[in-house]
């Protein structure tokens, strides 16, 4: 089970990686067959790989045809900006408060 596991995640990196790296193409369709050859290992965890890949929206599964690059559509940046907003706010309060801290520290 452990090396399943292993697999699994080589065969999520080597596709994410890919998709990062830019060494996909929009419109090009992607086969879990060819993924599986150049990485050395059986479609079994590729095609787990593809499943978490398609459900954090890198790729999109075409059924029966393979897979390919997900295009981002408005609501997709919508949600992005919502994150970042959150983060982004969330870690200048982190900042803040250390700041207070060690100034009032500082003062003591």
């Amino acid at each position: 089970m452990n090396q399943k596991k292993a697999l699994h995640v080589l065969a999520y990196e080597h596709i994410k990686n890919m998709v990062l790296e830019g060494k996909m193409e929009y419109g090009e369709i992607y086969s879990e067959t060819k993924i599986a050859k150049e990485i050395g290992i059986s479609r079994t965890p590729v095609r787990d790989a593809i499943q978490y890949l398609s459900q954090e929206k890198y790729i999109d599964i075409l059924p029966n045809k393979g897979f390919c690059l997900h295009k981002m559509g408005i609501q997709d940046f919508v949600d992005t900006n919502q994150i970042r907003t959150a983060i982004e706010g969330y870690c200048g309060r982190e900042i803040a408060q250390k700041a207070d801290l060690e100034e009032t520290k500082e003062n003591v």
